[in-house]
Formats: C-alpha cells, structure tokens, sequence
C-alpha cells in the first residue's frame, strides 16, 4: 500500500473499524484486513484515537513515516546537470562536495548524486567490455600469440649451468 492511511481509507469507515476492534466485536487479524495494516500500526493508531478521545479532541491519523525530505532545490538540480553534462563528465563526488561548498545543499553524498543522475539520464555510459586480465594474460586468444610468464621472465630464459645450478645463484666456494 503506497498511500498513507488517511488518504486511502475514509475518517468515519477508520473510526467504526477501530470502535468495532475496541469493543471486542472484531479481531485484530480482521481489523489488519479492513485497514490494510500491520498488527503493531493497528496497535499504535489504536493508541492515538484512545488518547484523542480522552482529551475530548477531534481525532485524525498520524502519518506511519517514510520519506519527509524536502525536494533538492532547482538551483542545485541545474548546478548538477551542468557540471554532470561535461565531457569528460566529473566525478560524483566531486559534484556532491561542490554543491556543498556552493551553500547549494548543507550536506550531499556521492552515491545521492550518483543515483539522482541515473533517474535524470545524466549517468555515464557504461565502459567498453574486455577481456579479462586472466584471458589477457594466460590465454591465446589467436593462433601464433606469445604467452606472457608471471615469473621472473630472465630466470627462465638463463641457461643452466653444468651441475643444475643457474649463474648468480647457489653457494660460493671461498678459496
């Protein structure tokens, strides 16, 4: 349910499900079904109308939560359009950290950046895809291509000396 419950259900159809659930006449599994709630918002709307009540006051719901932010102003919308539409575009977070400096938001992220130009179509394209640096490296992607060693290249290409042992390496005799 998207819409908040005061938008979805009429005042007088809440308040009659939450006398009937009051008096004992309805269940709170039925009461959850009427109003589209969970069991612990039932609870706590329940909660308010009783106090309300008690008061002597006119009782409408609260709203449950959810997001209260206010929009991002149209000044930094177009701050970040402009500086998102270069080429080379910048870098999120060199973006967010501008806008802050600018006084055009009091605190910005990179990933809220980041996701604001995808929804916007301002996101950079996606790279180019390549091999991968094992298929770079281990594999022969066409016939007759050299193969890279990971190794030390030069240990492999020094001949040996007689007796097994490479030049530079092994014990000295001290004469």
């Amino acid at each position: 349910m998207s819409k908040q419950l005061h938008q979805r259900i009429a005042l007088p159809l809440l308040r009659h499900v939450l006398e009937t659930f009051n008096a004992g006449a309805m269940t709170s599994v039925q009461a959850c079904g009427e109003l589209g709630l969970s069991r612990s918002r039932l609870f706590a709307i329940r909660r308010e109308w009783l106090s309300a009540i008690r008061r002597g006051e006119a009782w409408k719901p609260s709203s449950s939560g959810g997001a209260h932010k206010a929009p991002w102003p149209e000044e930094l919308k177009a701050f970040l359009r402009q500086v998102l539409s270069t080429r080379p575009p910048a870098s999120f977070a060199f973006a967010a950290s501008e806008a802050v400096r600018l006084g055009l938001a009091a605190r910005l992220d990179r990933a809220q950046v980041r996701l604001w130009a995808i929804s916007q179509g301002l996101s950079r394209p996606k790279p180019k895809d390549r091999p991968s640096c094992h298929t770079r490296r281990w594999q022969w992607l066409n016939v007759g291509e050299l193969w890279q060693e990971a190794g030390n290249s030069t240990s492999c290409l020094r001949p040996r000396r007689p007796g097994g042992r490479r030049r530079g390496g092994g014990r000295r005799r001290l004469s």
